[in-house]
């Protein structure tokens, strides 16, 4: 029997955890695991190695880039996963600038990308319509807080990974995207099997029966 089919879904929670929650839910099959990061323990450094360790395995990542950076590993965190990979800015040149530095400022979520990209799964990367305007058309949780510092990161960072060339397409609400990401994946998701399940009659028809019925 084969393996199950590994996805991840990657999205800063203060702002897309519904997205992210719907598109878990619509993605369910019995042979397919679909991961977040919430599903890996926070145990020192180790998140960031956890994380890297898994998508290298996946069959591809869905990667959501909005307003939000999230949380930033720290600096030892970041050496050890530079050391796994030391050719990293000569495979990824669009990160080679900022690979040199001892904290690029990658956040957890940035950094999932980048392990993507040098595995063999599928990247499927989706932004808001909003993405690049000043309002705010996209609905957001209620943790969500605006911050210029951010949204030029999550620029810088997109700018980086479309010259990778995975960019998939803008999304106005959860509806929306969980239908682009169904039909985009529809070669890698396992079929799901339409079965009915029907009860086994405790009455013994007989040819007498039958014929009974269809004369009265």
């Amino acid at each position: 029997m084969s393996a199950n089919k590994k996805l991840f879904l990657s999205a800063v929670s203060s702002e897309f955890v519904s997205y992210r929650n719907l598109l878990a839910d619509d993605l369910k099959r019995p042979n397919l695991d679909v991961a977040v990061q919430e599903d890996f323990v926070v145990t020192g450094g180790k998140t960031l190695e956890k994380l890297d360790t898994y998508i290298r395995h996946c069959d591809a990542i869905i990667h959501l880039i909005g307003k939000a950076t999230g949380g930033v590993p720290e600096e030892p965190a970041v050496a050890a996963l530079l050391a796994t990979y030391p050719d990293l800015g000569t495979r990824l040149r669009p990160l080679a600038e900022n690979l040199r530095k001892s904290q690029p400022g990658f956040s957890y979520t940035q950094w999932k990308h980048i392990s993507r990209s040098i595995t063999s799964a599928h990247s499927f990367i989706y932004r808001p319509t909003d993405f690049e305007l000043n309002a705010r058309n996209v609905p957001r949780a209620d943790r969500f807080v605006f911050s210029p510092a951010e949204v030029r990161s999550q620029n810088n960072h997109y700018q980086r990974i479309s010259a990778l060339g995975h960019d998939r397409g803008e999304f106005l609400n959860e509806e929306r995207l969980s239908s682009a990401v169904l039909r985009d994946l529809v070669e890698i998701l396992p079929r799901l099997e339409s079965t009915t399940d029907v009860r086994p009659t405790k009455l013994r028809h007989t040819p007498s029966d039958s014929l009974a019925a269809t004369t009265t």
